[in-house]
């Protein structure tokens, strides 16, 4: 089995022979058939729409003979999907969003498919927004609405991150058995090879059901950096709703909302001020949280005194983890892998990568970073990174690779 596969590498690359083939194994063979065991029914499809030529080929080759080739796997649950009522924020539904001139397009989008959870008219439809503006609270009134007016049909919600942990782990099929699919955040698909992959075949099967799927992201798909083609083709082709920013009136209009809900009051000048400290609203929301602590805790409240409680603007926060799960993503395999003991050329190079971004992206001492790679030696951890920066002197691919997961890794 091991000679077939790395036959095969001469038809397809090496980082998606590995995406597909890990955890399988040949269970049967004779001259006239042979059982490939699979993770699941998922990859069981994918190799034979994309691998059974050359799989075929590459028997012949090797056992010089062609067997009709087949597949095993057992059917699992996948506990990745959210589909009880608890998946939506209560307080996220299309009466609590407030519409003005620039989410006004979004709004109607998203509430079209919720009346019509069983059409696919509008579908796929994609909510962007660079910055926090309302798409996720969008999202979560789709699945609200659709929860309480159109309680047969079956919608699920899952976040990106989720989703990328559910392709490693488990069978990505109880996806099409859904009626609607509500994904946040599709931007950190950015260089998850098999997770893209994965929801390429979910979009095509809702496309091919006539059933609607819903994402949010920071930017239209086909601007999302290391993404496969044909699924950017696939989210795009619906309609793209970009909510461009959040009008003063829907700012001042949240926040008084924020504030009542706590029975706080405010002079019109101090929530003027207010909303003109940060375009975010997310920031606005945590800043309007801190005010509400302070009228807890001191009572009176002056200009004077929103400066020691200003709330910056988040900033994307890389860490670790971060840089882990994107080069794991990037290289098709999982976390667990890549953190492994494994001696297998290939984890250890995907490890030594991950050990040398952490220390040229984060400065992370060699001591954390043997910590998170399984409590490594100093010494393997330095000799990881120095291979790596020797590599990328002498070989243009990993320097490539290298900017590649720096994009993917800031990006993120």
């Amino acid at each position: 089995w091991k000679q077939i596969i790395k036959t095969l590498q001469s038809h397809h690359q090496e980082r998606h022979i590995h995406a597909w083939f890990s955890g399988t194994e040949l269970e049967f063979l004779d001259s006239r058939n042979a059982i490939i065991k699979v993770p699941n029914r998922f990859v069981a499809i994918w190799l034979r729409d994309h691998f059974l030529s050359n799989l075929t080929s590459a028997f012949k080759q090797v056992c010089g003979y062609a067997p009709t080739i087949s597949y095993s796997y057992a059917s699992s649950p996948n506990p990745f999907i959210n589909t009880s009522t608890s998946a939506f924020h209560p307080e996220f539904t299309f009466d609590t969003f407030i519409v003005d001139s620039l989410n006004r397009f979004a709004h109607a989008a998203a509430l079209s498919v919720a009346e019509k959870p069983l059409s696919n008219k509008l579908s796929p439809l994609v909510i962007f927004a660079k910055f926090p503006s309302g798409k996720t609270h969008l999202l979560h009134a789709i699945g609200n609405y659709i929860r309480f007016n159109s309680p047969d049909a079956s919608v699920g919600y899952i976040s990106t991150k989720d989703f990328i942990s559910a392709v490693h782990q488990t069978d990505p099929e109880p996806f099409c058995n859904l009626d609607i699919l509500l994904m946040d955040d599709i931007h950190h698909m950015a260089g998850h090879m098999k997770a893209q992959l994965a929801l390429l075949n979910i979009a095509d099967n809702f496309l091919s059901r006539n059933k609607p799927f819903v994402f949010t992201c920071t930017e239209p798909p086909g601007c999302i950096p290391n993404l496969d083609q044909h699924l950017g083709s696939r989210l795009q082709s619906g309609i793209l709703a970009e909510i461009t920013g959040v009008e003063e009136k829907t700012r001042v209009a949240i926040v008084r909302r924020k504030l009542a809900k706590h029975m706080v009051k405010l002079p019109e000048d101090i929530i003027l001020y207010l909303i003109n400290l940060t375009d975010d609203l997310s920031g606005l929301l945590k800043l309007t949280e801190a005010i509400v602590k302070h009228k807890a805790n001191k009572g009176a409240l002056e200009l004077s005194d929103i400066a020691g409680l200003t709330v910056a603007k988040d900033q994307p926060v890389i860490d670790m983890e971060q840089v882990v799960d994107s080069v794991a993503g990037f290289y098709g395999i999982s976390r667990a892998e890549l953190t492994s003991p494994s001696k297998q050329r290939r984890i250890c190079r995907c490890r030594h990568i991950a050990m040398y971004l952490c220390k040229e992206i984060l400065g992370i001492p060699l001591k954390d970073i043997a910590e998170l790679m399984g409590k490594l030696s100093h010494s393997s951890i330095l000799y990881g990174v120095k291979r790596i920066q020797k590599d990328i002197n002498t070989n243009r691919q990993t320097l490539k690779e290298i900017q590649e997961l720096k994009k993917i890794i800031t990006y993120c």
